[in-house]
């Protein structure tokens, strides 16, 4: 039976900027585990709907690099996203504080930290903005 966890996108000063929600097979997991399966659902997301303009998604882990999206103009023949480098980008942006991560209102500072989803869990995402110049 899967466990739904949702999922939150908050900015610093506490606004929702997307709700999205995973299943998984355990009722206990990982935030790698967390982080990972977000990126393979947005890449999948991205695979299925690549925005017309071109532009990336602006409220997600997922951020294809610039040959990625001029390779997926409307026009030409798609390539797949390499998932594998998007998890680990991921997860890279949240070992050099590119974003942090709430469980349960709770900061999770490392990533092999357990998340329980007996009880009904809320994760947020706050992603940080690097400051101009710096």
């Amino acid at each position: 039976m899967a466990v739904a966890l949702k999922l939150r996108d908050e900015t610093i000063g506490g606004a929702v900027v997307q709700e999205l929600r995973l299943n998984f097979a355990t009722h206990d997991v990982s935030l790698r585990e967390i982080i990972a399966e977000r990126v393979r659902m947005e890449v999948d997301e991205y695979q299925r709907r690549v925005d017309a303009a071109g532009q990336p998604f602006a409220n997600t882990l997922v951020r294809p690099s610039d040959a990625e999206a001029l390779l997926n103009k409307p026009k030409r023949q798609r390539r797949r996203i390499d998932v594998d480098k998007q998890i680990d980008v991921a997860l890279k942006a949240f070992e050099t504080n590119g974003f942090f991560v709430l469980a349960g209102g709770t900061q999770v500072e490392d990533l092999d930290a357990r998340v329980s989803l007996l009880e009904p869990q809320e994760i947020t995402f706050v992603k940080l903005t690097p400051l101009v110049g710096g």
